[in-house]
């Protein structure tokens, strides 16, 4: 098939294999020795076009950012967060519009060891999972997650993983189906909170940071996350949501295989001394993520009852994060996050979530 201009990579195959150690997608977090962020709306400092965010003057510290690299390691999304309620077990209720759902989900609990990832030894194949991904003319099942509000700026060790370990629960019942009926398999990540600095398959963690590791296929996060948000972001409803649905989208792409691809080229890449190309396939990849995390909002919309502010509160959060100079970075600009937070909460299928295939000027 004909391919992207960016797609004619060194002639080499990829190097494949499991996941090597070592941390390799940063966290949403700033980097020291960055103050703490102020709220980061749009014209607000730190925002996009306020001072010392995109568009704005000056620029001394950055907005949350996942940073990726080719060890295989997905940056998770952090999250801080109380169960304010019991949260009963969800259920599934109905495909998006535009969807034909079977192999519904039965509840498990996480699984410790999963299969890993069958490994592509050519670029053919490779070009396939991405370009053309049998998830592509799947949709994610409406849901009635169950789950309680939150109170971000409070919370126990037990409570947080409880909580998040069920919000991953909701995300499962929404993904199975179209995961599986599309020939993968979508074993249940766990979420493992820390108090203090972890050694894990993927190297060590540092505190205020979350993770997921591809290594072992779990997520990570420390317990003083929230300290590293804006204080404005903690009354947002759906915050940890938000960061948590990103962070599963990249648990989609690894277990079909998006992951690895765009690493495979993203290494290819950076091999043959081409950076700006190599950040290309990062950008594809983690705005894709935040397109299915639009679709796990529009999956779990009605039974969460969000409201038109609601709404507007998770559009802010991914219209606020990102680089601030277009094609320069390896997450996409604010702007094109929210561009594709929004395709992603309006599609019918998850082809419309394919950044791989889209123009270079959407995926800046």
């Amino acid at each position: 098939m004909s391919q992207p201009s960016p797609w004619a990579g060194p002639s080499r195959p990829p190097v494949w294999g499991p996941p090597p150690p070592g941390p390799a997608y940063a966290p949403y977090a700033p980097y020291a020795p960055y103050a703490p962020l102020p709220p980061v709306l749009p014209g607000s400092p730190g925002g996009p076009g306020g001072p010392g965010g995109p568009g704005g003057p000056t620029k001394r510290w950055k907005l949350p950012v996942v940073l990726v690299s080719v060890a295989l390691v997905v940056a998770a999304i952090p999250v801080g967060i109380m169960l304010l309620r019991p949260a009963g077990g969800p259920s599934v209720t109905g495909p998006l519009p535009g969807g034909n759902q079977s192999n519904p989900y039965t509840p498990g609990p996480p699984d410790t060891a999963p299969d890993t990832m069958p490994t592509q030894d050519n670029w053919n194949d490779i070009d396939q999972l991405l370009l053309e991904n049998p998830l592509y003319g799947k949709t994610p099942a409406v849901v009635d997650c169950g789950v309680g509000d939150l109170d971000v700026a409070r919370a126990g060790a037990a409570e947080v993983e409880d909580y998040l370990n069920q919000l991953v629960l909701c995300l499962m019942y929404a993904w199975y189906p179209p995961v599986t009926r599309a020939g993968f398999e979508l074993p249940r990540p766990p979420v493992v909170v820390y108090t203090e600095p972890v050694t894990t398959p993927c190297g060590q963690f540092d505190m205020g940071v979350a993770y997921y590791c591809s290594a072992d296929q779990q997520v990570y996060y420390a317990l003083d996350l929230p300290r590293v948000y804006p204080a404005a972001w903690r009354t947002m409803r759906f915050l940890s949501p938000a960061f948590i649905t990103h962070e599963f989208g990249h648990v989609v792409q690894y277990r079909t295989g998006i992951l690895l691809g765009s690493a495979a080229y993203q290494d290819s890449w950076e091999a043959s001394g081409n950076h700006a190309t190599a950040l290309t396939f990062s950008r594809r990849m983690e705005l894709q993520a935040t397109c299915l995390a639009g679709m796990s909002f529009a999956a779990m919309a009605a039974s969460t009852a969000m409201s038109d502010q609601d709404k507007q509160d998770v559009l802010t959060i991914f219209s606020s994060i990102g680089d601030a100079q277009p094609g320069a970075g390896e997450h996409g600009t604010p702007e094109s996050s929210r561009h594709w937070y929004e395709a992603g909460f309006g599609a019918k299928t998850v082809a419309e979530c394919n950044t791989f295939a889209a123009d270079a000027k959407d995926v800046e």
